[in-house]
């Protein structure tokens, strides 16, 4: 009982998958806004929920 506890121990270790390295990242590209200022989903989120206080 013991080996087949070991063995499924490690057929289950073969499964994960291998790690694999990021993808460098341009920071320029990353602080870019993903928006449009000026796009319709822009305005209606200010049109329906109004601007911020000022306090």
């Amino acid at each position: 009982m013991l080996k087949l506890t070991i063995v499924g121990v490690v057929s289950a270790g073969e499964l994960l998958p291998s790690p694999v390295s990021a993808k460098p990242v341009d920071l320029s590209q990353k602080r870019k806004a993903r928006y449009q200022p000026d796009s319709q989903e822009v305005r209606n989120f200010y049109r329906v929920n109004g601007y911020p206080n000022a306090r």
